[in-house]
């Protein structure tokens, strides 16, 4: 067994002054300061546990999620496009990424004819995020731009193609809202803030654009945690629900149920439906924008 021996001096009494024949009072008993808190280490498994839903925010009826068919998945480019190169490529090249989300911009963003040109060009400026609808992509030739960028790097598909394989996942629920965001962060640190787009049967479908080429981790999908059963409406049937409407407030989640998606390749489209989780930007973002089709 180890011994280890401290080099110090005893204490003094504490009524001493140290030198002989004179004597000090004590001073007033200063109380003990506490540590400090050290922050909960985060998950970044990719993975959590599935949080259990308390019976007073339960929805009238609802059944528990099946953890096989009703939570959050991740699909791969080379799973949708098999040998075409696509996967390879969107992950080793930032140019090509920038060129399909300028690409998209320029084929589904409709001028709102009431702004003044100027406007019109700050709202699909790549700087900020931009709301467009997918409905149109199944069309012939509604998507020449994207089928010019991937003509130029070689990928033998049209943009059509690209961008309609992508949003028929969102038709694995009920309710879709055809609408697509490319949603644009700066990098920073961000409080959570959970909550849900509609509490319906809705699929939502992430398409993730990281920062740096061959990236794998966390940053770049939306955070969530796994619900046990559905949660109630507090307000109107497809209205937002934020947990922290709820009264009284049930709580902060623990680490162990909050995931943080890994991006990587055979993982850059995140797919969960919307009733069965809560979801949260992340709280710490590593991506140059996220596309979320609904």
């Amino acid at each position: 067994m180890a011994v280890f021996t401290l080099n110090a001096q005893l204490p003094q009494d504490p009524f001493s002054s140290g030198q002989p024949g004179k004597r000090r009072r004590a001073g007033p008993q200063q109380p003990k300061k506490s540590a400090p808190a050290k922050p909960e280490k985060k998950n970044n498994s990719g993975d959590a546990a599935v949080y259990e839903v308390p019976s007073r925010l339960r929805q009238p009826g609802a059944a528990r999620y099946d953890p096989a068919e009703d939570y959050v998945k991740f699909v791969g480019l080379e799973d949708l496009f098999p040998g075409t190169g696509l996967a390879d490529l969107f992950n080793t090249n930032a140019d090509f990424r920038k060129g399909l989300r300028a690409a998209m911009r320029d084929d589904l963003f409709v001028s709102n004819e009431r702004f003044s040109d100027e406007v019109n060009a700050k709202l699909k400026d790549m700087g900020s995020s931009l709301m467009v609808s997918w409905a149109s992509v199944a069309d012939a030739d509604s998507c020449p731009n994207t089928s010019q960028v991937l003509d130029a790097h070689d990928i033998q598909m049209e943009g059509e193609t690209f961008m309609q394989t992508i949003s028929q996942l969102c038709h694995s629920g009920t309710v879709t809202t055809e609408s697509l965001i490319d949603i644009v962060t700066i990098g920073r640190s961000v409080a959570h803030s959970w909550h849900q787009d509609s509490g319906l049967d809705q699929v939502t479908v992430m398409f993730g654009f990281p920062t740096v080429d061959d990236y794998c981790g966390p940053g770049v999908f939306s955070h969530c945690v796994k619900l046990s059963h559905a949660l109630v409406q507090p307000g109107h049937k497809g209205e937002v629900i934020e947990w922290e409407r709820y009264q009284p407030y049930p709580g902060d989640f623990p680490e162990e149920n909050i995931i943080r998606p890994i991006y990587s390749k055979g993982r850059e489209i995140m797919v969960y439906n919307d009733a069965a989780h809560l979801h949260s930007a992340p709280d710490s973002i590593h991506r140059e924008s996220v596309w979320r089709f609904m």
